[in-house]
């Protein structure tokens, strides 16, 4: 009796994600890319281990830092988004711009957040270096926490959803352009009243 063997192929489904967390005032790792407009990502910078087994083929890591330095009545506050080279990874097969480009996307939304923080930093009317750092502490239950990079995955479903993504890449573009007047990294504060 001739045994009758097939060529059984695995298909694993295509996961990517991102790891991104805001941080207060903590020093910055070194090998990382800040955002700007100019900065662009590719493949060579995921430069992290890929965990052993995974069902993911790549992920982005950012950070937000935010860093506020007191100088009497005007606190001087810095927000910058970073790319984490070292905590970003790809696995080793072929990987195309398609990819790249939502990964590059989560990075975007990171720089996203950042803008909103700044925009609600530069919103605060308060009083005393007290009433910002209680406005501080609300910001950090709402504006602080980036969902929208889950929000991203979910909706594209980890880019296996051209259509979804393509929309999400305008999207990202718009909310770029309309928090733009929020590019700047670095901006004053004044405690008292205005």
């Amino acid at each position: 009796m001739a045994i009758n063997r097939r060529l059984w192929y695995v298909a694993f489904p295509i996961f990517l994600g991102c790891h991104s967390h805001v941080k207060y005032g903590l020093p910055i790792p070194p090998n990382v890319i800040p955002w700007s407009a100019d900065s662009i990502v590719h493949w060579r910078d995921f430069q992290g281990r890929p965990p052993f087994i995974t069902d993911k083929i790549a992920t982005t890591a950012t950070l937000i830092n935010y860093k506020p330095i007191f100088l009497g009545n005007v606190i001087k506050v810095e927000v910058i988004a970073y790319f984490l080279k070292d905590s970003s990874w790809k696995v080793r097969r072929p990987l195309n711009s398609y990819l790249l480009n939502h990964e590059r996307r989560h990075f975007d939304i990171s720089e996203i957040t950042a803008r909103q923080i700044r925009k609600y930093l530069q919103d605060w009317r308060g009083g005393s270096l007290y009433d910002y750092d209680f406005y501080v502490h609300i910001g950090e239950k709402t504006v602080f926490i980036d969902s929208l990079n889950a929000r991203y995955d979910l909706e594209t479903d980890h880019a296996k959803d051209t259509i979804m993504q393509g929309m999400w890449n305008r999207k990202i573009d718009s909310l770029l352009e309309a928090y733009k007047r929020y590019e700047t990294n670095t901006f004053k504060v004044k405690i008292g009243k205005r």
